[in-house]
């Protein structure tokens, strides 16, 4: 997402993905590829705090999440990623962040 490749990041997601963000805008892969193509930007992103629990094809994350984007500014989030094993390799199915307190 920094970087800007939408197709790389877009080919890591499932076709069926949900991405709610921290304002509990919902979006699907397709409109999160749209809306970077028509200028969304991050220019930072970090991580902190990931944890891993692996089951049986499927994989959640959890953690907490820095985020500098362009128009808002500096977000700080708690998130949840549910990833699943498809084509021998792990794509995201599920995104969902809330904001931390100021």
């Amino acid at each position: 997402m920094v970087a800007g490749d939408m197709a790389g990041w877009a080919a890591r997601a499932t076709e069926g993905l949900t991405y709610t963000h921290t304002t509990a805008l919902f979006e699907t892969r397709d409109e999160v590829v749209a809306a970077f193509e028509a200028g969304r930007r991050y220019t930072a992103l970090s991580t902190e705090g990931v944890s891993e629990h692996v089951y049986d094809g499927a994989a959640v994350v959890t953690g907490i999440g820095h985020a500098t984007i362009e128009v808002a500014g500096e977000l700080d989030m708690r998130f949840t990623a549910t990833l699943v094993r498809q084509d021998d390799d792990w794509r995201v199915a599920a995104w969902q962040s809330t904001r931390l307190p100021e």
